[in-house]
């Protein structure tokens, strides 16, 4: 399950192109420009939890929430608005070759350069979830 996961949140992180933008320093408005690739994608599960199975007789546990973070880094001042509105449809991923996990954007954080020297570039934080009734087995 963790690659899988892994994989479909990292190709749908990478492919992305993002719109660079550049602040005019006289009217402070934004003006679009070329579209690039990010430098760095990664990502890793943060957080899990746990409860008594109710449909096994023996006792056993099972995963209810499974919570992953993404960091995407970009050069220059970007905006992440075409990666949100791609993320808002769920992520299907197969496990095992019968299974689907529906993984779902449940938050995200931003850092902006400065906009009159964007090269330390921009970054975003993804939060992504398991949707919990796709996680039983």
């Amino acid at each position: 399950m963790f690659i899988e996961i892994h994989n479909a949140i990292i190709a749908a992180l990478k492919v992305q192109k993002y719109r660079q933008l550049t602040i005019n320093p006289k009217t402070n408005l934004a003006i679009e420009g070329d579209l690039v690739l990010p430098t760095y994608v990664g990502t890793r599960p943060t957080n899990s939890t746990f409860a008594v199975s109710t449909n096994r007789r023996d006792l056993q546990m099972d995963r209810v929430t499974y919570r992953w973070e993404a960091s995407v880094e970009v050069p220059g001042l970007v905006s992440f608005a075409e990666l949100e509105a791609e993320l808002h449809s769920p992520m299907r991923v197969v496990v095992d070759g019968r299974r689907d996990l529906v993984v779902l954007l449940v938050g995200a954080g931003y850092v902006s350069p400065p906009d009159q020297s964007p090269s330390s570039g921009s970054s975003a934080t993804f939060v992504f979830e398991v949707y919990p009734p796709t996680l039983r087995n």
